[in-house]
């Protein structure tokens, strides 16, 4: 006697879990759409996976507090879908609305995503990372963001496409809003310090991310790259050529809190400005380097030492502000600079970076050329004083 089998319930189940989950927000789904035909054109609305890297804590920049996070969206609908928007709702604190154009620009690398134009069509089982940076009003951030996206999907072919609107809103990301960022002294001495490629959502570090041990990471997510100006703006007087013409070069780098020193790396050989002298391998990339445990769970990363300048070694207990080492242009660097930062974990890149603020600078009057990230126009008055604070991309400083 041959026996009939019911299909396999667990595909209505995954529906309706997300399904149950969406209706939890006022208006992003209708009851009615709990009644779609599960062969519609992709499927039931909101099978799109939303999944935040991490709970972020706040990022302090003179008394204003931001949000710096990533998502990653998947489809897990039956068909591509288009992406059009995004809402990241933090309540009276602020709700942020992204639309088409604002996600292109948040993409993590959207070239790797195809043409121009195809940037946010997400094919069945693929990804897009998003970067998110929301600024607030006060150093007040709110404990959980609610996330919707809209989308659509297309059916039919040729003149018959037809697009079907969608969304879905993810369970609620929960903030560390009572984290306060990492306090620290300088890593330099003197003044007209520029912070290239300083934290902001369009740095070249908030897109550096790393793959490892089977994890996503940001480790440079609050990096900067600090290169020294001259009166005239620029960062070096002489042979572009010639380490030696870079105001930065050889400056003393400094211990930036009480710690121990867990990692070093010695004996890669200074760059010429402009190009590399060794190949970059994971091993080369950060050149010379030096890495303290700070307390806390928080470990200072300070990379592209001079050779051969290196005056600590691992397992020594350093005071704030003694002298580590001399700024160099070693790994992947294209002049001397600092490369700091702070990161979750004693590893160069493989953790997660995280919210750090100098206890005391002075901000310098100017701004950047237009055009020339490392040319910058000093403007009238005097440097403003800055406690507890970290800096935004391109913002010159002076410390102490």
């Amino acid at each position: 006697m041959a026996h009939r089998f019911s299909a396999p319930l667990f595909f209505p189940l995954i529906a309706a879990i997300v399904l149950g989950a969406a209706l939890g927000d006022a208006g992003a789904q209708s009851p009615s759409q709990l009644d779609t035909p599960l062969d519609a054109p992709g499927g039931p609305p909101g099978l799109i996976a939303v999944q935040p890297m991490w709970n972020p804590a706040p990022l302090l920049v003179q008394g204003k507090a931001y949000l710096v996070y990533e998502l990653l969206l998947t489809n897990f609908q039956t068909a591509p879908i288009t992406l059009d928007s995004l809402r990241a709702d933090g309540g009276p604190m602020g709700v942020f609305k992204f639309d088409d154009g604002d996600l292109k620009s948040m993409l993590d690398v959207p070239a790797r995503y195809g043409p121009p134009g195809q940037e946010l069509n997400v094919n069945p089982l693929q990804t897009r990372m998003l970067l998110l940076w929301l600024p607030f009003e006060s150093t007040r951030v709110p404990h959980r963001i609610l996330h919707k996206i809209n989308y659509s999907v297309a059916s039919g072919t040729g003149a018959q496409v037809q697009r079907t609107a969608m969304s879905v809103v993810a369970d609620p990301m929960p903030v560390d809003y009572r984290a306060t960022p990492v306090s620290i002294g300088p890593p330099l001495r003197g003044g007209n310090w520029l912070a290239a490629n300083g934290p902001s959502n369009t740095s070249p570090h908030r897109r550096a991310f790393m793959v490892a041990n089977g994890e996503i990471y940001f480790p440079e997510r609050f990096a900067i790259d600090f290169v020294q100006l001259g009166p005239d703006g620029k960062t070096y007087k002489g042979d572009p050529r010639d380490n030696g013409s870079y105001h930065a070069y050889g400056a003393d780098l400094l211990a930036v809190a009480d710690g121990t020193v867990v990692d070093a790396r010695s004996g890669i050989k200074d760059n010429v400005p402009g190009a590399t002298v060794n190949p970059l391998t994971m091993a080369t990339i950060a050149g010379n380097y030096i890495i303290e445990d700070i307390g806390g769970g928080a470990y200072a990363f300070y990379a592209h030492i001079k050779p051969g300048s290196i005056k600590v070694y691992v397992g020594e207990h350093v005071k704030r502000g003694q002298l580590l080492a001399s700024l160099g242009n070693t790994g992947n660097s294209s002049e001397p600079h600092l490369h700091f930062h702070v990161i979750d974990r004693p590893s160069p890149l493989a953790g997660r970076g995280i919210p750090y603020a100098f206890d005391r600078f002075s901000l310098v009057p100017g701004h950047i050329k237009s055009g020339d990230q490392l040319d910058f126009a000093f403007e009238s008055g005097h440097p403003v004083p800055v406690q507890n604070s970290l800096v935004l991309e391109n913002a010159v400083i002076d410390f102490p």
